[in-house]
């Protein structure tokens, strides 16, 4: 009897692990069914729709209410947060009653990037928590706390009924949050500036308030107890074109604003064109074109915005690659297309740019992504993986401004990259008709380029040189065999059509 009821007890379990088994099957033929069907969709869909999906994506990624690492309010929750105390105070207003000011202070983390080169992102991340718990104790109850982005901080304050009471806060308030904070063995103090903007004083809406206290912001000195600035009329007009060129910029993709110039490398052993950078421009409606150093710092602190500019910059070289080779082009040429650090931890990006190279119909062969070394060194392990999805592909991969990072020899064994870039900084000590470089310093620069040649030489890479500007460079580099050379000693950059009708 006990065998014989054994063996219906152990029937049994098999019948109910069965049945288990069978309705995970059914669910994964569903979820199977359900991926076929948005690969179907993605595959079908035009590049428009692809780029308005990706931006759908990052939308519900930055309008979380909750910031991930320090679980504080986001700025979404703060904007609601404003709004409903501007209603509160203009209803008290209107009805007669008493009322106190509110105010936003906005403060910036000026040395984050130093930072994050000294101690790595673990550690950033950690003393990131520990700084905004900081500001949160700093804070009464009724007061809100937001961080608005990596480096961007915010308190909102209400019921303020003397402002000397707010400027006593601020002061202490910037004393404490620039003293030291422990993150593993170091004691890391962050540098800060903060912009103060009052309602109903200095503005009528939310959005007022935000783009006062940042313009205030920008005019406060970095570092010193004191880093804090009311708004007011006094403050340079310059913050002020500043906030209005970044609001311009918001508009600038939808409105077709942006444009690539593209310059030559040049193969050294040939004189002619080995490929050419894409270079991004704003064509801006009153300003007129603009360099990347009049907005890409505000591009990097709106990385929604930075990953759309970055988008639309890809899939414009991929064209322009198209209609080189429609024209005619026959011989082989290599376009390079600069990679943030944002673009290249986005999970989604692969993808997206083997969407674009199939949909436009380019061999991956023609496309090389420029990495930053000095900008992607703290976070190896994860971009690592990026970058060999991007290899995979079968698209080119070259570190930029190499020289210029914290570990660059460490990079150079991690990333399987095809070309090698000597940083401008390097080629400009070259320039003998430079009498401001001392030879001791020409001579350092020398050995450290020949160094880098020697490098790229053993590790099979392409070594460029950038920012090529008199014969006397050109020569050196020459001589050591340098494979191909960029800058204005052959040509700046141009519209496509010129560098087509000069070098093809």
């Amino acid at each position: 009897m006990n065998k014989s009821s054994n063996t219906i007890e152990q029937n049994r379990e098999l019948e109910q692990r069965c049945t288990l088994l069978r309705s995970e099957l059914e669910q994964l033929g569903r979820e199977n069914a359900i991926l076929k069907h948005k690969l179907a969709d993605i595959e079908s869909s035009t590049l428009e729709s692809m780029v308005k999906s990706c931006e759908i994506e990052i939308d519900k990624k930055y309008t979380q209410q909750t910031d991930d690492l320090t679980n504080l309010p986001t700025g979404c929750i703060l904007s609601d947060r404003i709004n409903q105390s501007m209603m509160q105070v203009r209803s008290n207003v209107k009805r007669g009653r008493s009322w106190d000011w509110c105010a936003l202070i906005i403060f910036d983390l000026t040395n984050l990037e130093e930072v994050r080169s000294a101690i790595g992102q673990k550690l950033l991340d950690q003393l990131i928590f520990s700084f905004s718990g900081r500001a949160v104790h700093s804070c009464s109850d009724i007061d809100t706390v937001a961080r608005l982005s990596e480096g961007q901080f915010a308190i909102f304050k209400e019921k303020i009924s003397d402002r000397g009471e707010l400027i006593n806060f601020c002061s202490d308030l910037m004393e404490s949050l620039q003293l030291p904070i422990q993150a593993g063995r170091f004691d890391i103090s962050f540098s800060l500036r903060a912009g103060v903007a009052l309602f109903p004083e200095d503005a009528e809406s939310t959005e007022q308030l935000y783009e006062k206290a940042e313009i205030a912001m920008r005019q406060a000195p970095p570092g010193m107890a004191d880093s804090f600035i009311f708004y007011g009329d006094d403050l340079n007009s310059d913050a002020a074109k500043q906030i209005e060129l970044s609001k311009d910029l918001s508009n600038a993709v939808s409105n077709n604003e942006f444009m690539l110039l593209y310059q030559p490398k040049i193969n050294l052993e040939s004189a002619e064109i080995a490929g050419m950078e894409a270079l991004i421009r704003w064509n801006h409606p009153e300003r007129g074109v603009l360099a990347p150093f009049f907005f890409i710092d505000m591009l990097e602190q709106n990385p929604i915005l930075m990953r759309r500019v970055g988008l639309w910059t890809i899939l414009t070289a991929v064209q322009q690659i198209r209609k080189w080779l429609d024209s005619g082009v026959e011989r082989d040429f290599i376009c390079s297309v600069n990679l943030t650090v944002d673009q290249l931890r986005d999970p989604l990006l692969p993808e997206q740019i083997k969407m674009i190279l199939t949909k436009v119909g380019v061999d991956p062969k023609y496309l090389e992504m420029e990495l930053v070394e000095s900008q992607q060194i703290d976070n190896i392990e994860n971009d690592i993986l990026s970058i060999q999805k991007l290899k995979e592909i079968g698209i080119r991969i070259s570190i930029d401004d190499f020289g210029t990072g914290y570990s660059s020899l460490s990079y150079l064994l991690n990333v399987n990259a095809d070309t090698l870039k000597i940083d401008k900084c390097f080629i400009d000590s070259l320039d003998t008709n430079n009498l401001a470089i001392q030879s001791s310093k020409r001579d350092d620069a020398s050995f450290l380029i020949e160094t880098i040649l020697s490098i790229g030489k053993k590790m099979k890479m392409t070594v460029v040189a950038e920012g090529v500007e008199v014969v006397e460079q050109m020569e050196w580099l020459k001589e050591r065999d340098c494979d191909e050379i960029q800058g204005y000693y052959f040509s700046r950059p141009v519209a496509p059509e010129d560098l087509a009708e000069k070098w093809f």
